[in-house]
């Protein structure tokens, strides 16, 4: 009986494998509905769990489906506001966001997917969804603004983002500018790493600048260790953050090869941001208080 059993969950594992498979193995007799994708109903409670389903959902589908339809990441650049969850739908990705002080105001950055068309959905463009809209900007982006929803369609070429809710924030945002300033949107690689920790041992030709002070200054080689033992060690996130910096560490590494890696970093938060690679972190505030007063600080 056990024997059976085996073979049977055996099976069925072979057909669960066969029905997935990724597209760079289609024929001409499969359809879209063959493809595996990340599969909708999911919700994510941080930016960096949604982004490793994404990058891994683009790896085993041999990331025809993503090369060919970009992938938007909202940054939003406010300190005031956090993210609730990234929920994954068939037709849209909403990416919710809430007031730190009071979370009963929140607002919505709905991603639609191009690839909801192979499960019946409409095709969204741009002209096609603001057809209610009052006003008409162009800014870069091309957007349009629905008075009566309070809302802001974006044009991001093959998709759209629809920004809405229920938050007071909304109500400020007046212009493409303001928009621009609060949400920015990132593209996402297929070959976006999936971890976000690096390997900054061997760094070679340091060179720390004070923005304070306007100084160059020199780095003995017990503060070159400190500092490559907190980034090494300190969990970074996906995107740099936008920010005014106090210091600036310019460096090579074994990890990045020629490539030389800038971090900027702002002493009264303690974030390190990753402006050459793209990613952030902050620091404890034991390592912050050891970066102000090593760096002349404080």
């Amino acid at each position: 009986m056990k024997k059976i059993i085996i073979l049977l969950i055996t099976i069925s594992l072979l057909l669960s494998l066969i029905s997935c498979k990724g597209i760079g193995e289609r024929t001409e007799t499969d359809t879209e509905d063959d493809i595996c994708v990340i599969p909708s109903g999911i919700t994510y409670h941080s930016m960096n769990e949604y982004i490793t389903a994404i990058t891994l959902a683009q790896k085993d589908v041999s990331s025809e489906l993503y090369n060919y339809r970009k992938v938007y990441i909202p940054i939003v650049n406010s300190d005031d506001l956090r993210l609730r969850y990234v929920n994954v739908q068939d037709e849209y990705i909403r990416f919710s966001y809430e007031y730190k002080r009071n979370s009963a105001e929140y607002f919505d950055i709905r991603i639609y997917r191009p690839e909801a068309t192979f499960d019946g959905y409409p095709e969204i463009t741009f002209e096609n969804s603001t057809s209610d809209c009052t006003q008409v900007y162009d800014n870069g982006y091309a957007f349009r603004y629905n008075e009566l929803g309070n809302s802001w369609t974006i044009d991001l070429e093959e998709t759209i983002a629809i920004v809405d809710g229920s938050c007071e924030l909304l109500l400020h945002l007046r212009t493409p500018s303001d928009v621009e300033t609060l949400i920015t949107f990132k593209e996402l690689s297929p070959n976006t790493r999936i971890t976000t920790m690096h390997n900054y041992n061997f760094i070679n030709r340091i060179n720390v600048q004070n923005h304070v002070s306007g100084e160059v200054l020199t780095v003995s080689d017990e503060r070159k260790e400190n500092f490559v033992s907190i980034i090494d060690t300190t969990e970074w996130e996906f995107f740099a953050k936008k920010c005014t910096p106090d210091l600036t560490f310019r460096f090579g590494s074994v990890y990045t090869g020629t490539l030389t890696i800038e971090i900027q970093y702002v002493a009264s938060s303690g974030l390190l941001n990753n402006v050459t690679l793209g990613y952030h972190c902050y620091v404890s505030e034991v390592e912050r208080v050891y970066l102000n007063s090593a760096f002349g600080l404080e």
